[in-house]
Parts: C-alpha cells; sequence; structure tokens
C-alpha cells in the first residue's frame, strides 16, 4: 500500500503515508501452526476548510419568489431550509437558531426572519451561515388568494390557484413597473448608495424586465447574461433608470445575470419556465 515496512514484533505502530496500507500479521506457534489476520490503516490528507451555506429555497415549485412564505395559501405558506456542508471533519453536528439540530428545517414565519445555523465538525470547528425569509400576505378574505395572472392582480378560490401558478401566474400583486416605482418612496431613492437591480416577473414565461437604480448616475452599467455553462448569451450596456427586456428568446432554464457598474457587481438568478 501506501506504506512498505516489515518487522518481526508485535507492535506495528508507526508513521504511515497517506493513503491505505494494509499490515499483515502473521504467528506462528512452537508447534509451526501459521494464521494470518490483516489490518487496514486509512490515512486521510489534511482536511479542507468547514464550508456552511444554507441555498436558497422556495416555498411551492412555481410561481413564487425564492426564499418567501406566502401568509394566506397554505401550501407556500412554509418553506425547508437545508444545510450544505463540504470540507471539515465528519460526521458533523447542527445547531439552528430554533433549536434544531437537524440538517434540514421547515420554518413558517409571520414577518420576515433571519435563520442562523452553525454547524461543527468532528474536530470542533465551526461556521455559520445565515438565511432571510421575507413574508408576503396574500389573503384576499373569504377563502381567496391574491394571484398575478398575465398582468392582473385579482383575487381567486384558493382551490383554483395551483393550476393559475402551473401556467405562469404567481402568487401576490403583480409586479409592474408602476407599483415598484410607487413603492419607492423618496426616502428609499435617497438611501440608495450602491447599484440596485430587479428582475420581474421572475421566474417568467416570456421575458424579463430590468430596472436598475444607482446614486452614481455618471456610469454606465454593463449587463452579461450566462447559461449554466458559463457560456455568454447577451451582452448590454445602459443607463441607470433605463429599462430594458430580455428573454424572449431564451429556452426554458435557469441563466445567471451579471450587472456591474464601476466597482460593485450584482449577480442574479433568471429563470425561464415552460409556457
Amino acid at each position: 500500500g501506501a506504506t512498505t515496512r516489515s518487522g518481526t514484533g508485535s507492535d506495528a505502530s508507526g508513521a504511515f503515508k497517506v493513503g491505505t496500507s494494509t499490515i499483515t500479521w502473521t504467528v506462528k506457534d512452537v508447534n509451526n501452526n501459521v494464521s494470518t489476520a490483516q489490518t487496514t490503516v486509512v490515512i486521510n490528507s489534511q482536511a479542507t476548510a468547514l464550508n456552511v451555506a444554507i441555498p436558497d429555497a422556495k416555498a411551492y415549485s412555481t410561481g413564487v419568489d425564492i426564499n418567501t412564505v406566502y401568509i394566506g395559501y397554505s401550501p407556500a405558506s412554509s418553506i425547508k431550509l437545508t444545510a450544505q456542508v463540504s470540507g471539515g471533519t465528519a460526521p458533523y453536528t447542527y445547531n439552528w437558531s430554533t433549536g434544531a439540530t437537524t440538517s434540514s428545517i421547515t420554518v413558517n414565519p409571520t414577518q420576515a426572519t433571519t435563520y442562523t445555523l452553525t454547524v461543527t465538525d468532528n474536530g470542533g470547528s465551526k461556521q455559520t451561515a445565515t438565511k432571510t425569509i421575507n413574508v408576503v400576505n396574500v389573503k384576499c378574505g373569504g377563502n381567496k388568494v391574491q394571484v398575478c395572472n398575465g398582468n392582473t392582480t385579482s383575487c381567486v378560490k384558493s382551490g383554483n390557484v395551483a393550476n393559475l401558478l402551473a401556467n405562469g401566474a404567481y402568487l401576490g400583486t403583480c409586479k409592474t413597473l408602476t407599483n415598484i416605482i410607487a413603492n419607492a418612496t423618496r426616502a428609499e431613492a435617497e438611501q440608495v448608495t450602491k447599484l440596485d437591480v430587479k428582475a420581474f416577473p421572475n421566474p417568467t414565461n416570456n421575458s424579463f424586465t430590468l430596472i436598475a437604480r444607482s446614486n452614481n448616475a455618471r456610469d454606465n452599467i454593463s449587463l452579461r447574461v450566462l447559461n449554466l455553462y458559463g457560456n455568454i448569451l447577451e451582452v448590454r450596456e445602459f443607463s441607470v433608470g433605463q429599462i430594458i427586456q430580455l428573454g424572449a428568446s431564451y429556452r426554458p432554464g435557469t441563466y445567471i445575470a451579471e450587472i456591474t457598474q464601476a466597482n460593485q457587481k450584482i449577480t442574479m438568478k433568471l429563470i425561464k419556465q415552460s409556457e
């Protein structure tokens, strides 16, 4: 194996090289009866650093934003968060801010909440990750749910929601440019001290609309869209406040948009669904 040596004593301890080595023991008694046995010794390379993350999650398969739960529509009122751990030395122990000690938890907050996960590996190393879950109230009174279908916000019976979501609608009010601007108060605008980009609707089964805000009106904004293989599909340049549309010709799938202005960069996922 990785280590080669021989001896005649009963103790085979000592330094072993990285890899797998097999110790073969041979024992002979005074009557020349012989028996053998083997012991395998595995030496791992130095462990990589412990890394912990909580991947983005969705409360429902379609028609919802990531890391968001929806009050008023029970199938999307809770969300499952799962630890993503690499490196370190297994086994790992998990400690969530909720008190749970499992690798994943299901939560149903009633207001925006940040969840913290601390993972400890077998060697005592610790790493922490957080994930904020947003909350949207889609109650419409009675047994109805607020849904955006096309460009129209309406209240529909709960039993009809799943079919609408499967066909391109999404929960909540329509994310039109009008209500995005209406919701951006003057105070909020003054607080924009860095690049901020919104894409809507996302997911979509047609095209995406992008709008960028920044306190830097001098420098143009660069956009690159890549597929998951790293191939560049589209490159554009636009100014602050300009509205652009893209993705109408994209095939269904997940794309990465990289938006850069001066030394600031934002990366976001764009999800194109089947019509």
